[in-house]
């Protein structure tokens, strides 16, 4: 059974279909509303908190699902299992895959590329333009999907489920058809990514604290800055024309559980956290896409132009960016990393 269930995680959505998943919903909902009242209560009094260390505020599409996530636990375990979410801005990457490695917070939910200088295929998601869109940056994540599962199983991690950020465009402070466009322009770089996109242009990187980038870009201080158009508002836009929907790469978090708790759990209870961590990856992977086309649609209205790049500019990008940056990520990787990217493109 124990082992049943970490193959469902490892194999994802394939291994829950949407009829099973009604019916798992369905099955919880009646079993908790039929259960007696001093049962609940008896389960209530006896619940197993789980704290989640996170710095992803409670606003984030990543946030918002996991706290449905957290919801569905409970209600499937019938309150022997609560899950609580105090998240910490001033938390980094690292810290919080420690905090759950060691066991001092039973989850921990991230960005996966922010843990990249611990192991560089953490970062295969946010190579520019080698997965752009959600059918490929899906298609990405299953041929990385194994090699992340036993990293982290060798740390006594289990990742539970992952989800994409809305990808990347390019807010410009006017119109370029095609990559000579992008020379000499002020680019935000507030990222080590960022900062050799620029160079690898032509363009001049403007260094940019990440915390700071939606200032830095109200107050005009940059010509260009590849960020999601996800949360700008039209104060923050203001001295912008253009954004250009590249889909440049779909930066995923990951919500990663500590195994030793699970094992703790009993039978049921992790049945319900499995179930409930699909249900949450397909989910969460709807949300992000409706998300992003929701706020194409907003800043639109905004009166910024909004389309997809040009095919000179594409191609360009593909080119001087795309190809030299996964170059230099398969240096860093080797015959690892080589194995994947064929895995991804067969």
């Amino acid at each position: 059974m124990f082992k049943s269930l970490l193959a469902m995680l490892a194999l994802g959505a394939a291994s829950l279909g949407a009829p099973a998943q009604a019916a798992a919903t369905a099955n919880a909902t009646a079993a908790t509303a039929a259960k007696p009242a001093s049962a609940a209560s008896a389960a209530t009094a006896n619940a197993i908190t789980w704290q989640v260390a996170t710095p992803t505020p409670d606003t984030s599409l990543h946030a918002e699902n996991l706290a449905q996530f957290a919801k569905e636990v409970e209600s499937a375990s019938e309150g022997k299992l609560k899950i609580s979410l105090k998240p910490d801005p001033a938390l980094k990457a690292p810290a919080v895959r420690r905090a759950v490695a060691d066991g001092k917070s039973a989850l921990g939910e991230l960005q996966l590329a922010d843990l990249q200088t611990e192991w560089q295929t953490f970062g295969l998601d946010s190579i520019p333009f080698l997965a752009s869109g959600y059918p490929r940056a899906h298609k990405l994540y299953q041929a990385q999907r194994v090699a992340l599962g036993k990293k982290l199983a060798s740390q006594g991690l289990v990742m539970l489920y992952s989800v994409p950020s809305p990808p990347l465009g390019l807010f410009l402070k006017k119109p370029v058809d095609k990559l000579t466009d992008l020379r000499g322009l002020g680019w935000a770089a507030y990222s080590p990514a960022t900062e050799r996109m620029a160079k690898l242009l032509g363009a001049k990187p403007v260094a940019v604290p990440e915390t700071q980038l939606v200032q830095t870009v109200a107050h005009g201080k940059v010509d260009a800055a590849l960020v999601s158009a996800d949360g700008f508002s039209a104060d923050a836009i203001e001295g912008m024309e253009v954004f250009v929907d590249l889909q440049a790469w779909l930066p995923r978090h990951a919500v990663l559980m500590n195994l030793k708790a699970f094992e703790q759990l009993d039978p049921a209870t992790r049945k319900a956290v499995v179930k409930a961590a699909i249900t949450a990856e397909q989910r969460g992977w709807k949300q992000s896409e409706a998300r992003h086309q929701r706020f194409l649609a907003a800043i639109k209205d905004m009166g910024l132009t909004v389309a997809p790049p040009s095919e000179a500019l594409r191609t360009g990008l593909q080119k001087t960016v795309g190809e030299p940056m996964l170059d230099e990520w398969l240096q860093r990787t080797g015959p690892e990393g080589r194995l994947l990217v064929d895995d991804y493109r067969r």
